[in-house]
Protein backbone atom coordinates (compact mmCIF):
# COMPACT_ATOMS: atom_id res chain seq x y z
CA UNK A 1 0.00 0.00 0.00
CA UNK A 2 3.02 2.38 0.61
CA UNK A 3 4.38 1.45 -2.43
CA UNK A 4 1.36 2.51 -4.15
CA UNK A 5 0.78 5.79 -2.16
CA UNK A 6 4.29 6.78 -2.95
CA UNK A 7 4.63 6.38 -6.80
CA UNK A 8 1.45 7.76 -6.82
CA UNK A 9 2.46 10.85 -4.56
CA UNK A 10 5.94 11.00 -6.74
CA UNK A 11 4.17 11.01 -10.29
CA UNK A 12 1.94 14.02 -8.81
CA UNK A 13 4.88 16.21 -8.32
CA UNK A 14 6.78 15.81 -11.40
CA UNK A 15 4.36 16.96 -13.29
CA UNK A 16 4.00 20.09 -11.09
CA UNK A 17 6.41 23.44 -11.71
CA UNK A 18 6.90 23.86 -8.11
CA UNK A 19 9.53 24.91 -5.94
CA UNK A 20 10.24 23.58 -2.90
CA UNK A 21 11.26 24.63 0.89
CA UNK A 22 10.29 22.99 4.27
CA UNK A 23 10.05 24.07 7.69
CA UNK A 24 10.77 20.52 8.78
CA UNK A 25 14.20 21.50 10.57
CA UNK A 26 14.02 24.64 12.58
CA UNK A 27 17.51 25.89 14.45
CA UNK A 28 17.02 27.23 17.88
CA UNK A 29 17.80 30.78 18.14
CA UNK A 30 20.31 31.99 21.19
CA UNK A 31 18.38 34.05 24.00
CA UNK A 32 18.86 38.02 23.76
CA UNK A 33 19.21 40.74 26.19
CA UNK A 34 15.55 41.71 26.39
CA UNK A 35 16.90 45.51 27.20
CA UNK A 36 19.28 45.53 24.20
CA UNK A 37 18.10 47.12 20.54
CA UNK A 38 16.72 43.95 18.55
CA UNK A 39 14.97 44.17 15.00
CA UNK A 40 12.06 41.63 15.08
CA UNK A 41 10.14 41.01 11.73
CA UNK A 42 6.68 39.76 11.64
CA UNK A 43 4.60 38.78 8.76
CA UNK A 44 4.37 36.07 6.40
CA UNK A 45 6.93 33.91 5.44
CA UNK A 46 5.73 32.64 2.34
CA UNK A 47 3.53 34.03 -0.51
CA UNK A 48 2.45 33.03 -4.05
CA UNK A 49 3.89 35.00 -7.02
CA UNK A 50 2.33 38.36 -7.69
CA UNK A 51 0.45 38.34 -4.22
CA UNK A 52 1.15 40.95 -2.24
CA UNK A 53 2.38 41.14 1.95
CA UNK A 54 2.99 43.25 4.78
CA UNK A 55 6.21 43.18 6.75
CA UNK A 56 6.13 44.58 10.33
CA UNK A 57 9.37 46.11 12.37
CA UNK A 58 6.43 47.82 15.36
CA UNK A 59 7.42 44.64 16.97
CA UNK A 60 10.99 45.13 17.40
CA UNK A 61 12.48 46.17 20.99
CA UNK A 62 14.69 48.28 23.01
CA UNK A 63 14.57 51.37 20.73
CA UNK A 64 14.86 54.74 21.80
CA UNK A 65 14.81 58.08 20.41
CA UNK A 66 14.85 58.94 16.15
CA UNK A 67 13.98 55.46 15.37
CA UNK A 68 14.90 54.90 11.67
CA UNK A 69 13.77 51.39 9.86
CA UNK A 70 15.73 50.65 6.58
CA UNK A 71 14.31 47.39 4.60
CA UNK A 72 16.59 45.61 1.90
CA UNK A 73 16.06 42.76 -0.33
CA UNK A 74 18.66 40.32 -0.90
CA UNK A 75 22.41 42.05 -1.61
CA UNK A 76 20.70 45.07 -2.72
CA UNK A 77 22.14 48.45 -0.71
CA UNK A 78 18.98 50.42 -2.01
CA UNK A 79 16.20 49.92 0.92
CA UNK A 80 12.73 49.37 -0.79
CA UNK A 81 11.28 51.10 2.53
CA UNK A 82 12.43 53.22 5.31
CA UNK A 83 8.85 53.53 7.20
CA UNK A 84 8.18 50.85 9.97
CA UNK A 85 6.37 48.56 6.96
CA UNK A 86 7.59 47.25 4.00
CA UNK A 87 5.08 45.81 1.29
CA UNK A 88 6.37 43.68 -1.05
CA UNK A 89 4.58 42.00 -4.14
CA UNK A 90 7.53 39.31 -6.00
CA UNK A 91 7.59 38.47 -9.32
CA UNK A 92 8.92 35.36 -9.78
CA UNK A 93 8.94 32.05 -7.95
CA UNK A 94 12.28 31.58 -5.28
CA UNK A 95 13.84 32.21 -2.03
CA UNK A 96 13.59 35.82 -1.44
CA UNK A 97 16.02 37.45 1.85
CA UNK A 98 14.92 40.68 3.35
CA UNK A 99 17.36 42.24 5.87
CA UNK A 100 15.57 44.78 8.00
CA UNK A 101 18.06 47.57 9.83
CA UNK A 102 16.79 49.32 12.98
CA UNK A 103 18.57 52.50 13.96
CA UNK A 104 18.03 54.01 17.23
CA UNK A 105 19.62 56.92 19.68
CA UNK A 106 19.69 54.78 23.17
CA UNK A 107 21.80 57.02 26.27
CA UNK A 108 22.96 59.10 23.57
CA UNK A 109 24.67 56.28 20.87
CA UNK A 110 23.39 55.80 17.91
CA UNK A 111 22.90 51.89 17.42
CA UNK A 112 21.76 49.66 14.97
CA UNK A 113 19.66 46.08 14.85
CA UNK A 114 19.55 44.06 11.93
CA UNK A 115 17.52 40.83 11.20
CA UNK A 116 16.99 38.83 8.02
CA UNK A 117 14.03 37.05 6.97
CA UNK A 118 13.84 34.63 4.21
CA UNK A 119 10.39 34.64 2.51
CA UNK A 120 9.41 31.69 0.36
CA UNK A 121 8.12 33.02 -3.29
CA UNK A 122 6.02 30.09 -4.55
CA UNK A 123 4.21 29.64 -7.98
CA UNK A 124 1.93 26.39 -7.29
CA UNK A 125 2.09 24.42 -3.07
CA UNK A 126 0.83 21.16 -1.67
CA UNK A 127 0.47 21.11 1.95
CA UNK A 128 2.01 17.94 3.52
CA UNK A 129 0.82 16.87 7.06
CA UNK A 130 2.86 13.72 8.66
CA UNK A 131 2.03 12.47 12.29
CA UNK A 132 5.21 12.12 14.56
CA UNK A 133 5.45 8.36 14.10
CA UNK A 134 6.01 8.94 10.02
CA UNK A 135 10.23 8.61 9.87
CA UNK A 136 12.60 11.36 8.87
CA UNK A 137 13.81 9.07 6.49
CA UNK A 138 10.65 9.16 4.50
CA UNK A 139 9.65 12.42 4.78
CA UNK A 140 12.82 13.02 3.52
CA UNK A 141 12.63 11.30 -0.08
CA UNK A 142 9.39 13.19 -0.65
CA UNK A 143 11.01 16.53 0.31
CA UNK A 144 13.81 15.56 -1.90
CA UNK A 145 11.60 14.33 -4.81
CA UNK A 146 9.80 17.88 -4.19
CA UNK A 147 13.32 19.46 -4.30
CA UNK A 148 14.41 17.80 -7.60
CA UNK A 149 11.35 19.01 -9.95
CA UNK A 150 10.52 22.43 -8.09
CA UNK A 151 8.03 21.82 -6.08
CA UNK A 152 6.90 23.78 -2.66
CA UNK A 153 6.39 21.06 -0.36
CA UNK A 154 5.06 22.58 2.70
CA UNK A 155 5.26 20.04 6.15
CA UNK A 156 3.42 19.93 9.04
CA UNK A 157 4.09 17.58 11.46
CA UNK A 158 4.01 17.79 14.96
CA UNK A 159 6.68 17.15 17.33
CA UNK A 160 7.08 13.92 19.85
CA UNK A 161 6.08 14.48 23.45
CA UNK A 162 7.14 13.51 26.67
CA UNK A 163 3.03 14.09 27.39
CA UNK A 164 0.96 11.65 26.47
CA UNK A 165 -1.29 12.86 23.79
CA UNK A 166 -2.92 10.90 21.38
CA UNK A 167 -2.20 11.51 17.57
CA UNK A 168 -5.62 13.07 16.67
CA UNK A 169 -4.69 15.32 19.43
CA UNK A 170 -1.20 16.83 19.13
CA UNK A 171 -2.46 17.21 15.12
CA UNK A 172 -5.02 19.13 15.89
CA UNK A 173 -2.96 21.53 18.06
CA UNK A 174 -0.36 21.95 14.97
CA UNK A 175 -3.28 22.43 12.30
CA UNK A 176 -4.41 25.04 14.53
CA UNK A 177 -1.20 26.71 15.30
CA UNK A 178 -0.34 26.47 11.81
CA UNK A 179 -3.79 27.10 9.55
CA UNK A 180 -2.03 29.78 7.90
CA UNK A 181 0.06 27.29 5.85
CA UNK A 182 -2.97 25.88 4.13
CA UNK A 183 -3.14 29.50 2.34
CA UNK A 184 -2.98 28.76 -1.37
CA UNK A 185 -1.80 24.88 -1.07
CA UNK A 186 -3.42 23.11 -4.60
CA UNK A 187 -3.58 19.81 -2.56
CA UNK A 188 -3.48 18.49 0.83
CA UNK A 189 -1.81 15.32 1.48
CA UNK A 190 -2.24 13.63 5.13
CA UNK A 191 -0.01 11.13 5.94
CA UNK A 192 -0.85 9.36 9.63
CA UNK A 193 -2.78 6.27 11.16
CA UNK A 194 -5.77 5.35 9.81
CA UNK A 195 -8.33 8.54 9.60
CA UNK A 196 -6.53 10.32 11.90
CA UNK A 197 -5.11 12.98 9.99
CA UNK A 198 -8.56 13.46 8.10
CA UNK A 199 -10.17 13.73 11.40
CA UNK A 200 -8.11 16.54 12.73
CA UNK A 201 -8.41 18.63 9.75
CA UNK A 202 -12.50 18.21 9.95
CA UNK A 203 -11.67 19.39 14.06
CA UNK A 204 -9.48 22.43 12.75
CA UNK A 205 -12.43 23.20 10.06
CA UNK A 206 -14.79 23.21 12.28
CA UNK A 207 -13.43 25.34 14.91
CA UNK A 208 -12.17 27.90 12.50
CA UNK A 209 -13.96 29.47 9.75
CA UNK A 210 -10.28 30.89 8.04
CA UNK A 211 -9.43 27.39 7.88
CA UNK A 212 -12.57 26.67 6.26
CA UNK A 213 -12.03 29.00 3.55
CA UNK A 214 -8.41 27.54 2.95
CA UNK A 215 -9.52 24.01 1.95
CA UNK A 216 -12.30 24.93 0.22
CA UNK A 217 -12.57 22.93 -3.16
CA UNK A 218 -9.19 21.48 -2.33
CA UNK A 219 -8.41 17.49 -2.86
CA UNK A 220 -7.03 15.88 -0.26
CA UNK A 221 -5.22 12.75 -0.04
CA UNK A 222 -4.44 10.18 2.23
CA UNK A 223 -1.98 8.18 2.47
CA UNK A 224 -2.08 5.33 4.82
CA UNK A 225 -1.89 1.40 5.67
CA UNK A 226 -5.37 -0.61 5.41
CA UNK A 227 -7.96 -1.62 3.02
CA UNK A 228 -9.13 0.86 0.54
CA UNK A 229 -12.94 -0.33 1.42
CA UNK A 230 -12.36 -0.04 4.84
CA UNK A 231 -10.86 2.80 4.61
CA UNK A 232 -13.40 4.76 2.39
CA UNK A 233 -16.17 3.44 4.28
CA UNK A 234 -14.56 4.84 7.88
CA UNK A 235 -13.35 8.05 5.90
CA UNK A 236 -17.16 8.24 4.75
CA UNK A 237 -18.53 10.59 7.47
CA UNK A 238 -15.38 13.13 7.87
Amino acid sequence: MYNIYMRSLMLTLAVLPFFVWSTYAQEALPEEDPRALTAVITGPSEVAVGRTIVLDASASHGVGDDTEYRWYKGESTYPISRSVEAVITPDRAGLMTIRLEVRSTIDGERETATIERAITVYDRKIVLIADSTIPPEKLALHLQAASDVGVYLRLLQPEESSIPISIEESLSAVLNEENAALVGAEAIVLWTEGIKGLQALMRSVETSEDAFEYIHNQPVSLITEGGLQTLSRTAGGP
